[in-house]
């Protein structure tokens, strides 16, 4: 079955074919433009060496895709040369139309003095060949580096690490101004703070102590604790006074005496020795009595032995 003869399908393969040409032409574009400016003609000269050694040892002979490759590279190769070219030629079109405002510049003094301070619009006073009156620009002579001075001390060639010195010495003098300034309000206010907390220390000391309640009363007297209760229903001995005094124990029954019996009372302990009366006393003016006859007896004879 062929193809719809209809106007309306044909035109639109027409447009649809037109359109693939065209994004087809836009991507080798852009590729050869990102290869004119990124392009290394010694990588490309050395990728079409290798194809070449390759297609000589295959007698003349490369298959599709390589003989594709080679011709890519060999149009790159084109292209990147044709890009050095006009980069080097725009470079050196440049340089002469520098030249030559340079020239008409230099040719007054105004123009001179105008170059300079574009110049040397980073150098000035930062510049060490600075001089107000010899080298107001702070140029470096002939041949040699532009040098400033450095922030801390010593010189540089890098022009983000340059500084005034004068400006740098008033800046210094105006930071050292501020930290006075601020320290001395920083004092003033910590006094004052001080002093406010010590008033409002003060006042809730007051309100404390108005507000606080009464002292508590003083604890009463403790008393001696009772005494312990007596034990095996004797009665507990004073806590004070002298020891309680207790008759002597009953002598041990002679020997041969059979002992009393277990659940026998002791015997009544013996009456206390008690003083004989004294006599009356004499009336005055009376002799004393008679002493009593002696009763001195003579001696017992002793005991018969018993041999």
């Amino acid at each position: 079955m062929g193809r719809s003869q209809n106007p309306t399908d044909i035109y639109r393969r027409a447009t649809k074919k037109r359109q693939l040409l065209k994004n087809k032409k836009n991507r080798i574009t852009a590729r050869d433009d990102k290869i004119a400016r990124e392009g290394d003609l010694s990588t490309i000269e050395a990728s079409i060496a290798s194809l070449t050694t390759k297609k000589s040892y295959q007698n003349n002979y490369l298959d599709n895709i390589d003989t594709r490759k080679l011709e890519r590279l060999e149009k790159e190769l084109r292209i990147v040369k044709e890009a050095t070219a006009a980069r080097i030629e725009a470079a050196q079109l440049k340089r002469e139309e520098e030249e030559a405002r340079l020239k008409e510049i230099c040719a007054t003094k105004e123009g001179v003095e105008e170059l300079n301070k574009e110049k040397f619009k980073y150098a000035g006073k930062a510049s060490v060949y600075y001089d107000e009156v010899l080298n107001p620009f702070g140029a470096p002579p002939p041949g040699k580096p532009m040098i400033y001075w450095r922030r801390g001390g010593g010189t540089t060639m890098n022009k983000r690490e340059a500084i005034v010195v004068e400006e740098e010495q008033e800046k210094v003098e105006e930071e050292r101004k501020e930290e006075v300034v601020v320290g001395q309000k920083r004092r003033m206010e910590e006094e004052q703070d001080g002093n406010e907390g010590n008033q409002d220390s003060k006042m809730d000391h007051l309100k404390m102590e108005s507000k606080a309640p009464p002292p508590p009363p003083p604890p009463p007297m403790q008393q001696p604790p009772p005494p312990p209760p007596p034990r095996h229903g004797l009665p507990h001995p004073p806590p004070r006074g002298p020891p309680p005094s207790f008759p002597p124990p009953p002598p041990p029954p002679p020997h041969g005496q059979p002992p009393l019996p277990h659940n026998a009372s002791m015997p009544p302990p013996p009456p206390p020795f008690s003083a004989p009366p004294s006599p009356p006393p004499l009336p005055p003016n009376q002799p004393p009595p008679p002493p009593p006859p002696s009763t001195n007896l003579p001696p017992l004879p002793p005991p018969p032995s018993s041999s």
